[in-house]
């Protein structure tokens, strides 16, 4: 999508197509966790309190203290 749209460049244009591609994925995980958090964020202060999430909901390993 990101090819058809003109934001990245042909693969075969490209020195290090793997490393290129590595690292566009992790940065739009990134960009996606930020916005993600920003939005809990906006719920959390301008809609519910209830809709903030803790580290409650998270699964833990069995036996960590964390």
């Amino acid at each position: 999508m990101l090819l058809r749209l003109g934001v990245l460049p042909d693969a075969s244009a490209l020195p290090r197509p793997v490393a290129s591609a590595v690292t566009v994925t992790t940065a739009l995980g990134f960009s996606l966790g930020v916005v993600w958090e920003i939005f809990e964020w906006l719920g959390h202060t301008f809609v519910d309190d209830a809709r903030h999430s803790s580290g409650a909901e998270s699964p833990r390993p069995a036996g960590s203290v964390w």
